[in-house]
């Protein structure tokens, strides 16, 4: 409103000057008919003066609505970005939960864990890991090869024991392509194929503790896996491939 009354007088100021300017630039020797042509002519100039200026005006308020609209349009565009990244972000989080609490499910023909048929049973540590943690490299690259975390995917297809997870261990424990029957007492028993290995496994085992590392997709996905357990049984099924 200020700026609307601010311009309104600057006109006005305008006006006023072409006014004076009139009476004080009439020759004085100029008779009453004379004044009149003059004044009709001068009249005439601050009339076209005057809708300049309302044009001019006019044309100054649309340029300060559009750019007003150009600035809003920005403003909500944003704004959309800005929730869609949310939402993006919540519904990863949510697939990492889910892919991290599923139920850890077996194939129908895979045997069950019996003490009859085992190489031995074990009482140790699990814990999960992803291939994005510290001393990794995060390339998803597997100590025993043959498999890519990142490309092949947290689960390995046996020709015995059908889709099992994928184990860290000490070698010298478990060699590659042991399969070892996994129970926390948290996540339901599973089977797993050690294909990789980890110093704190190696160093575990040469101390005569059993340490064994479940992979999953990403370090914040194991945080919330529920392996971590430092009283899990492990029976091993078959020792190496």
């Amino acid at each position: 409103m200020l700026k609307r009354i601010s311009k309104v007088g600057v006109i006005g100021i305008q006006m006023l000057f072409v006014a004076i300017f009139v009476v004080v630039t009439l020759p004085k020797n100029l008779d009453m008919n004379e004044v009149a042509v003059v004044s009709n002519t001068d009249y005439r100039q601050t009339s076209e003066l005057a809708e300049t200026i309302k044009e001019m005006e006019a044309a100054m308020l649309a340029e300060e609505a559009r750019l007003k609209a150009e600035e809003e349009e920005k403003a909500r565009l944003a704004e959309e970005e800005r929730k869609r990244q949310e939402e993006l972000k919540k519904q990863e989080e949510i697939r990492k939960q889910q892919e991290s609490a599923a139920v850890i499910k077996q194939n129908d023909n895979v045997p069950a864990a019996t003490t009859s048929d085992s190489l031995g049973t074990y009482t140790g540590k699990l814990t999960g890991y992803g291939p994005d943690c510290a001393g990794c490299g995060n390339t998803g690259g597997l100590a025993c090869g043959g498999h890519n975390l990142h490309t092949n995917g947290i689960y390995y297809n046996d020709a015995t024991y059908g889709s099992v997870r994928i184990l860290s261990a000490a070698r010298s424990l478990f060699p590659c392509g042991s399969i070892v029957y996994v129970d926390n007492g948290i996540l339901e028993p599973f089977y797993g194929i050690v294909l990789d290995t980890g110093g704190s496994m190696i160093n575990a085992w040469n101390n005569g503790n059993v340490w064994v590392d479940l992979a999953f997709a990403s370090e914040s996905a194991a945080r919330v896996g529920g392996a971590t357990s430092k009283n899990t049984t492990f029976v091993l099924k078959r020792s190496g491939y």
